[in-house]
């Protein structure tokens, strides 16, 4: 009789790493992507416990299959979806890379669409005009005068 003590859990932390990352409980099948269904990030990113530290399952699929992630690179994903660790949906890039798929997935808010935005766009294209001083400006749109010189020299609102 065997012990249950002796007896390996499926998916447990025992188990060889491309075993646990390609279980059945960890990975929807249905899906385009090979989803995690495991353990996530706040951002959505699979999450899995290996040598006794937390990984993202995708960076961690990367180095099983592809090898070691260059210092400054990270691992993106071509699908858009946090969840896959398909390792032909990933690729290797660097913050621009990351930043500039974060907006064309419209994952990344600008503008009037961030969270703490005050100014609208026609307010931005207002103090873009410069028929006013700073200061006026600052006083009609209820901001200060350096967020107006920020927005004049481009450093904010850069999208428009």
């Amino acid at each position: 009789m065997t012990s249950l003590a002796n007896v390996k859990r499926p998916g447990s932390r025992s188990w060889p790493l491309m075993q646990r990352l390609l279980h059945w409980s960890k990975v929807d099948p249905s899906t385009f992507c090979r989803e995690w269904t495991g353990s996530t990030y706040p951002s959505g990113h699979g999450m899995i416990r290996w040598k006794r530290r937390l990984w993202r399952a995708h960076r961690l699929m990367w180095i099983e299959k592809r090898g070691p992630i260059p210092a400054g690179r990270q691992v993106l994903h071509k699908c858009g979806n946090a969840r896959c660790i398909e390792v032909s949906h990933l690729y290797l890039g660097n913050d621009a890379d990351n930043t500039a798929d974060k907006i064309r997935m419209g994952r990344l808010r600008v503008g009037r669409h961030h969270g703490m935005a005050k100014l609208t766009d026609a307010q931005v294209r207002d103090i873009r005009s410069r028929k006013l001083s700073g200061a006026e400006y600052a006083a009609k749109h209820g901001v200060s005068r350096g967020w107006v010189y920020t927005i004049w020299r481009r450093e904010r609102w850069k999208h428009l």
